[in-house]
């Protein structure tokens, strides 16, 4: 063979490795990516979780305290404010995440719903229930971190 030749096909076989090189590159770009925005994103919806049942909390503690409605009304609002972060956050992990996680974070928010529930119908004075309500809320919270944490394959 020619020495043209020979430097054709080397330049051929370059130009394939460089290309299958871009190739692996960019789908490792975007495994990246991907795996960053679901991190965050759960981060951010187990944040508002618990900044719900934090403000939910301090209602109840309020009406136990025997306060009236208005000064409880500023917890409330923000209860369901971030409530609604919680649901924001949740549509992007629709997007982002397999069904085993999305399924336990919205049991999560199934959860929130009900101490909000609990907290802005006055029922709050009964102690029993919110710790019942609390109990199953971090239980709820424990398995979307582990289905989660199943998914990227952190130990």
């Amino acid at each position: 063979m020619s020495a043209p030749v020979l430097s054709a096909i080397a330049a051929a076989c370059a130009a394939v490795l460089a290309g299958l090189n871009l190739f692996v590159t960019g789908r490792r770009e975007q495994t990246k990516w991907s795996r960053e925005v679901l991190v965050d994103t759960l981060a951010e919806f187990l944040t508002a979780s618990y900044r719900c049942k934090d403000e939910c909390k301090q209602a109840a503690a309020m009406k136990r305290a025997g306060l009236s409605d208005d000064d409880l009304k500023s917890h409330l609002d923000a209860a369901s404010a971030v409530y609604d972060e919680q649901k924001d956050a949740l549509t992007r992990l629709r997007l982002l995440a397999p069904p085993s996680v999305v399924k336990a974070a919205n049991a999560v928010r199934y959860r929130n719903k009900d101490y909000l529930t609990f907290a802005t119908e006055g029922l709050n004075g009964d102690i029993e229930q919110d710790r019942k309500l609390r109990c199953g809320l971090g239980a709820a919270r424990e398995e979307a971190l582990q289905a989660a944490r199943r998914f990227l394959k952190i130990p």
